[in-house]
């Protein structure tokens, strides 16, 4: 956790805007809430569980309604703590079963994405009654006053500093500079990525 004054501080020097003169230390810390958004969504470090009750012959749920904090679904499981199947493209729910959208069964067997907030429960249950349990990547609370601090762990916030500073350029127009910054953005989320405990955000507070 590291507070956003000290943040948006270090990231407007590595602007060479220590003043704030350029943007804002409120529009800075914006910049770093979005960007602890994006990263968690990425690297899935932050995550809740949520319960999802099935309605009968149903098999399309929209994510915002039941669970408003979540930036990806992870894994669902059922009331026995059985995995659903993922299936991490439509089309290939499309392949499996033509007749998906009316086809139900006692118990559901997998699920996928349509579009960034509906989700399939496939097959749709003859009878309602049955409970879920969704694991997702949650939306990180918004950094808004200097005193508030990142959720993610410490060793993410050196990329929340690398995206904040290459939006900031980008906002500069220092596009050269953006160049350098994303490239080093990009080795360290994969640099991230590979540990053992590390799917994105349209924009702040999308959900």
């Amino acid at each position: 956790m590291t507070n956003a004054g000290i943040m948006s501080a270090q990231v407007a020097a590595r602007v060479r805007d220590a003043n704030f003169n350029g943007t804002s230390q409120a529009n800075t810390i914006s910049l770093l809430s979005y960007s602890q958004q994006v990263i968690n969504g990425a690297l899935t470090d932050v995550t809740a569980q949520s319960s999802l009750a099935l309605q009968p012959r149903t098999c399309l749920y929209q994510v915002s309604a039941f669970v408003p904090g979540a930036v990806r679904i992870l894994a669902i499981k059922d009331a026995s703590g059985r995995d659903l199947e993922p299936m991490m493209e439509f089309a290939q729910l499309a392949q499996t079963d033509l007749k998906w959208i009316v086809r139900t069964a006692d118990a559901p067997r997998g699920w996928c994405y349509i579009g960034r907030d509906l989700i399939v429960i496939y097959p749709a249950t003859r009878l309602g009654g049955q409970t879920l349990t969704v694991t997702y990547a949650q939306l990180t609370p918004a950094l808004a006053t200097t005193a508030d601090a990142t959720v993610v762990p410490n060793e993410t916030d050196d990329a929340i500093y690398d995206l904040t500073e290459a939006l900031l350029l980008l906002k500069n127009r220092d596009l050269n500079a953006v160049t350098s910054a994303m490239q080093r953005f990009q080795e360290r989320m994969k640099a991230l990525d590979s540990s053992p405990n590390i799917l994105p955000v349209d924009k702040p507070g999308a959900r």
